[in-house]
């Protein structure tokens, strides 16, 4: 297994899918809706 740091915000959002779209199933009043696997970068 290799193990490297990324700032690279969709595939950490990619990644992360599963575990947010579970925890926004659980927790909807915190979570609010699904992932949507990519983000916009502000600025």
């Amino acid at each position: 297994m290799k193990i490297s740091q990324t700032r690279n915000f969709n595939l950490v959002a990619k990644l992360n899918k599963y575990v947010h779209d579970l925890h926004s199933n659980l927790y909807p009043k915190y979570f609010k809706g699904k992932c949507e696997g990519s983000f916009q970068k502000s600025g």
